[in-house]
């Protein structure tokens, strides 16, 4: 999967991001699919804050761009800042790309947080339902990789 949405041309970032070792970096990011694949091992190895280092080094050349700020919001939930999370998946609810995983992110960080505010998530996951029936296929993929990376099988089953 790609990580910019099909409405939003992409750039290659001037600069290069993330690393591995001290003094080597990756090439810099020829595409979206790059940053999708280090979103991906960061978040498998559990390296919260490197998913959110490479969105806001990315978001400075791509303003504005709701999946990568969506990725870096999953970094947050990661790190366990649930309320900071929940407000910035909100901010993101009118991007149709990306709407639908927001909704299912909202969800796992209302159900994570100390107190659980059961009425957000009811409304939440009824919207949630409602939505998937019409969302893209990028919207769609970018949900299930939310899904994989949050936990597999139990986060989508607790949808």
């Amino acid at each position: 999967p790609i990580l910019t949405s099909p409405a939003t041309p992409h750039t290659a970032p001037a600069n290069r991001v993330g690393g591995a070792r001290a003094g080597s970096h990756p090439p810099a990011m020829s595409g979206g699919g790059e940053i999708q694949a280090l979103v991906n091992y960061y978040a498998r190895a559990g390296y919260a804050r490197h998913i959110q280092t490479v969105c806001g080094e990315v978001l400075r050349k791509r303003s504005g761009d709701p999946t990568l700020q969506f990725w870096r919001t999953f970094g947050m939930i990661m790190e366990g800042s649930y309320s900071e999370a929940i407000m910035q998946l909100e901010s993101l609810f009118g991007s149709r790309d990306i709407e639908l995983a927001c909704l299912a992110a909202c969800v796992h960080a209302h159900k994570l947080a100390k107190v659980v505010d059961e009425e957000s998530v009811d409304s939440l996951e009824a919207r949630l339902m409602s939505e998937e029936s019409g969302a893209s296929e990028f919207a769609l993929v970018q949900c299930a990789t939310f899904y994989f990376l949050a936990g597999g099988a139990e986060a989508w089953k607790a949808k």
